[in-house]
């Protein structure tokens, strides 16, 4: 069994996945995908259940709004630090 008490659902999340990780593991969800991130209030009103789906230099639409546990056709499992880096240049390609 793996646990995690973190802030937020996606953070908890995020860190089982490191765990899993050890093993080759990919959990098949939006919360596990590349392109699906944590972003501003969304975040804080679902406790992290809520993420976006995101293009680069691109900011949210509503209509990106995915349950982190949720999954589709368009799920793309990655490990968590390729997230992050994602994450990352997502947030370098937005314009100013």
């Amino acid at each position: 069994m793996i646990e995690a008490e973190e802030d937020d659902y996606f953070e908890a999340l995020f860190q089982i996945r490191q765990e899993l990780e050890v093993d080759g593991l990919l959990p098949f969800c939006y919360g596990a995908s590349g392109n699906v991130f944590p972003e501003g209030t969304v975040v804080e009103m679902s406790r992290g259940l809520i993420a976006c789906k995101v293009t680069m230099g691109q900011p949210p639409q509503k209509t990106d709004l995915v349950n982190i546990f949720g999954d589709g056709h368009d799920v793309a499992p990655t490990f968590a630090r390729i997230q992050q880096e994602c994450w990352d240049a997502w947030l370098a390609s937005l314009p100013p």
